[in-house]
């Protein structure tokens, strides 16, 4: 049986960081969306399905723990890990 497919979004304001992490997992089958900031992500009504969030702490308009607060304001489903 397959599994689905899985939408990985990169959330960092570093370019190199950013593009570096991005690359590997394409090269590992999987889609993947990049933002510089936040503000990019929170702009997504909807998810898809099969969504994973991977985002840097320190960002200038934004912190990784406000950005998953805000996602979870805007109700967002996807699995929480801490």
């Amino acid at each position: 049986m397959q599994s689905p497919e899985c939408t990985v979004f990169v959330v960092d304001d570093d370019d190199a960081a950013r593009e570096a992490l991005g690359f590997f997992l394409q090269a590992h089958g999987f889609t993947v969306r990049t933002y510089s900031n936040p503000k990019g992500v929170l702009g997504e009504i909807e998810l898809p399905p099969h969504t994973c969030i991977v985002s840097d702490y320190n960002m200038p308009e934004m912190d990784g723990l406000e950005f998953v607060a805000a996602r979870r304001e805007r109700r967002s489903t996807y699995p929480q890990f801490s």
